[in-house]
């Protein structure tokens, strides 16, 4: 990743170029998916997707490594797993590796949330990585799942996540607390 000032001068470069060499490698990033940059700790969150399943999180001034970490919270792995199938939810625990972590935003009130597309989840993170639950959204869907990425409603509260459910071609809106559903378009 490459960051420039709004002239289009070069700052700094995050992560050297060539090939992952794993998920918990942290001077390379596995094509990135989304970023979120959190302005209250200056810190630089990326899903670092497509060849990598974690979360990994920079210093946004020195580009510095801070911290990584993967599903439920646990240092990722580099077998890779499978994503859900609707069978997996409700009753069953999900994957326990990202299969795609792709939006990503931290709430006005120091969550990390982890839109995981294909596992239909997203999951909620203090800032230094520990798990602390997920919500799944429509588990029957298949083909690339229901949680492409997220956003909060700007009311003072962020009372509502916004889904973007790229599968079904919906937006779903949420209770922020609890995952309900209760409002959808497209």
């Amino acid at each position: 990743m490459v960051k420039y000032t709004a002239d289009g001068e070069y700052v700094m470069r995050i992560g050297s170029p060539g090939p992952s060499l794993g998920n918990n490698d942290t001077t390379r990033l596995g094509r990135p998916a989304g970023l979120f940059v959190d302005p209250e700790r200056n810190e630089l969150y990326v899903a670092d997707a497509y060849a990598n399943q974690r979360i990994i999180v920079f210093d946004a001034a020195t580009g510095e490594y801070r911290r990584h970490w993967g599903a439920y919270g646990h240092p990722p792995v580099d077998t890779g797993q499978p994503a859900a199938t609707p069978g997996n939810y409700p009753d069953k625990p999900g994957p326990t590796s990202f299969a795609l972590p792709h939006g990503l935003r931290v709430s006005s009130d120091g969550l990390v949330y982890v839109a995981d597309r294909p596992n239909k989840r997203i999951q909620i993170f203090d800032r230094s990585g520990r798990f602390l639950t997920e919500q799944v959204y429509l588990a029957a869907t298949e083909g690339l799942g229901s949680t492409w990425d997220l956003a909060f409603t700007p009311d003072s509260g962020q009372s509502l996540v916004v889904v973007a459910d790229g599968e079904n071609n919906q937006l779903h809106f949420a209770r922020l607390e609890t995952g309900e559903i209760v409002g959808s378009v497209g």
